[in-house]
């Protein structure tokens, strides 16, 4: 960093491979922003005169703040390798949901937001009272808890990508509410459900994901959040009515991680034995105590806390209140359940124009072409001969490097990367195939 005189003296600064900014510069703000923080792995700090003395704290929280911003690329990156066959093998798998999708309806306001965090038990009353008036949107492991009260959400999502979540539905009534699931989750939950809708999360650049939308005008593409929670509330906003949310805690409290009767609560309970009490299960990961937002004790992880800024950050400039909250306090206004009731009560649901549900349902016949088209394409790569071929092969099947760490760099001519590629292409390809049986259509050889 340099004063604006001194970069007025060394007008060849700006050609250094070293990158100056003036104090007051406003690109300096957004410095963080414009850096590729891929080629990133550390920052540190050199001071060079004591002239930054002043503005210590000013370089302390860039510093920071970059530290933070590449740690969450490469978290993001690391996910991805480790997650990525299955989001692709459950878009895969679920593509032919898609003949009996419905579309993602515009949701009438007031909206609460239910999440399955303790504090969704000191909702329950007022969703109860105001069941007529409001629509209620739950995340999947809210479901339960929900149900067990007596209340019937509107609106369902499910964003898990393993064989779990379906834990999350065991003695729901699956037709009384609409499951918006995303093509990542696990196909189970899908298929247990006689009406749903689907969204597709695009958790890197995969040309995959664009060419599964395209194929339904209501399956919108999500951007990355991690939590299903906040998955849901990007999902609410914008529909004109204040939104209300529950039970996104995204913290704990001694021997309570979840509303009662969620799975997640229920397993505490059933696992726990004299020797190793529900508390001792319920804190098996290292935790950071807090003060809530009512006020009390609590304890967050690094992982829950970067959910609760996600959330403030979607949530900004949007008419949103959390209500009677209990975790932390992510600086979204709090409302306690009087003035609930009484927002409510001015705020009355308005009705939705609802589509017919086979205006945007792609035909099967069309999904099987689209499939067929899928399979050719990892029959070309596999049998692509020089880099040119294999490279252009590759773009098309992109999915296929989601393992790599580093996938902008794959080198198709290195002999161990192309097996395996080629193990990944006929893993996908017999994905693709059992695809093609679900349709009870025919394949094409």
């Amino acid at each position: 960093e340099l004063t604006r005189s001194a970069l007025a003296d060394h007008p060849t600064a700006s050609r250094a491979p070293v990158r100056f900014y003036a104090t007051a510069d406003s690109q300096l703000s957004d410095f963080v922003d414009q850096l590729s923080l891929l080629r990133l792995r550390r920052v540190i700090e050199l001071t060079t005169s004591g002239a930054a003395l002043p503005n210590r704290k000013v370089y302390r929280r860039l510093r920071d703040r970059i530290d933070a911003q590449i740690s969450t690329v490469w978290q993001n990156r690391l996910t991805r390798a480790s997650m990525g066959r299955l989001w692709v093998r459950n878009i895969i798998q679920n593509t032919p949901f898609l003949a009996r999708a419905t579309p993602l309806q515009r949701l009438s306001g007031p909206v609460v937001v239910c999440g399955a965090g303790p504090s969704l038990d000191r909702a329950i009353p007022f969703l109860v009272a105001r069941r007529h008036a409001i629509t209620i949107v739950a995340v999947d492991t809210a479901l339960l808890p929900l149900v067990h009260s007596g209340v019937i959400p509107d609106h369902v999502v499910a964003l898990e990508a393993q064989l779990i979540n379906t834990l999350d539905f065991l003695g729901a009534p699956h037709g009384d509410y609409t499951l918006i699931a995303d093509m990542t989750s696990h196909p189970a939950a899908i298929s247990v459900h006689p009406r749903f809708a689907c969204t597709v999360t695009a958790f890197d650049r995969v040309s995959l994901i664009d060419r599964v939308s395209r194929l339904c005008d209501g399956v919108p593409v999500l951007a990355p959040h991690g939590s299903v929670g906040v998955t849901a509330v990007r999902l609410a906003l914008g529909h004109g009515g204040p939104l209300l949310i529950t039970g996104l805690d995204f913290a704990v409290r001694a021997g309570t991680t979840h509303a009662r009767c969620a799975p997640a609560a229920l397993r505490t309970l059933a696992t726990s034995t004299r020797i190793a009490p529900a508390r001792d299960a319920a804190f098996g990961r290292r935790l950071e105590p807090i003060t809530a937002a009512d006020g009390t004790p609590a304890y967050t992880t690094l992982v829950l806390s970067g959910y609760s800024r996600q959330l403030a950050h979607v949530a900004q400039g949007s008419p949103t209140w959390m209500l009677a909250p209990g975790g932390i306090a992510c600086g979204i206004p709090a409302l306690s359940i009087e003035e609930a009731i009484r927002l409510v009560d001015v705020h009355p649901r308005t009705a939705v124009e609802v589509s017919p549900p086979g205006d945007d349902r792609p035909d099967p016949s069309v999904l099987r072409a689209f499939i067929e088209q899928e399979i050719a394409a990892l029959d070309r790569f596999a049998d692509a001969d020089g880099r040119m071929e294999r490279e252009q092969a590759l773009r098309i099947c992109d999915y296929l490097t989601v393992e790599f760490v580093h996938r902008e760099s794959v080198d198709v001519m290195d002999r161990s990367t192309w097996y395996q590629l080629i193990v990944a292409s006929s893993y996908y390809r017999a994905q693709w195939m059992q695809s093609v049986r679900r349709l009870n259509l025919p394949a094409q050889s």
